[in-house]
């Protein structure tokens, strides 16, 4: 999947780290918007607090995260205010593609080797349901299909 045309370099980057680290075989193309959010979200969290560390390091009669407003008096700083604005929908994008610990509780996340175990698992399991159709058409009774 490729990174939307507008994002920034730093923003690719961060997409492609995103696709790198996502859990396997769960993002598709439709899933381009929440990555573009997340990728967006995440960059806006990391603007915004570089910014307000620089802030902080710079005015020494302000405490931190704080900023003189129009009158003089100290306000919330505008990049304090990016970050409860930011970090919400980048937690939300996160959560929507799966993640967090938390969004992928319900997911069945497979790794290649368990996708072949499941699948001589579900071959076993059709031998032992033949095995027993086999013996109800025969009336004979029941076996396991796996060798002794």
């Amino acid at each position: 999947m490729e990174p939307p045309a507008h994002l920034t370099a730093g923003q690719r980057a961060r997409w492609d780290q995103a696709l790198r680290d996502a859990p396997r075989d769960v993002l598709r193309k439709v899933d381009a918007e929440a990555l573009t959010a997340f990728v967006v979200a995440g960059d806006l969290v990391e603007a915004a607090n570089r910014a307000q560390t620089v802030l902080d390091r710079d005015k020494q009669d302000l405490g931190k995260l704080v900023a003189r407003g129009d009158k003089g008096v100290a306000v919330l700083s505008p990049y304090v205010k990016l970050l409860l604005r930011a970090v919400p929908l980048l937690l939300r994008a996160a959560a929507e593609l799966g993640f967090s610990p938390a969004a992928r509780a319900g997911m069945t996340i497979k790794e290649p080797e368990m996708l072949e175990m499941a699948r001589w698992i579900e071959v076993m399991q059709l031998s032992e349901r033949k095995v027993r159709a086999d013996a109800e058409l025969l009336d004979i009774p029941p076996t396991s299909a796996q060798p002794q």
